[in-house]
């Protein structure tokens, strides 16, 4: 049986007075399992888990940021955070 994968394009809530990064791009089995493979990224730079504002499941990635995100990201067919790159 295969295990679908799902393309999450999140907000993450930060502490005041930390700009950057606030979105991210995680392919995951679940949004669980994406928060876990974020908090675990070295792309997420807080001790804290992430608190999401909000996540776009099955995000169409060819909608992003064509100047910014699409040009910055690895290819997001695969589990594991794809933007921002590290």
């Amino acid at each position: 049986m295969a295990v679908h994968l799902t393309r999450y394009w999140m907000e993450v809530q930060l502490p005041e007075g930390q700009l950057h990064p606030r979105h991210f791009g995680v392919t995951a089995y679940s949004l669980d399992d994406a928060l876990s493979l974020l908090h675990a990224s070295a792309a997420y730079t807080l001790p804290t888990p992430p608190v999401v504002v909000q996540a776009w499941p099955e995000i169409d990635v060819s909608t992003l940021d064509l100047d910014h995100v699409l040009p910055n990201m690895l290819p997001p067919n695969r589990r594991g955070v794809w933007f921002p790159i590290t």
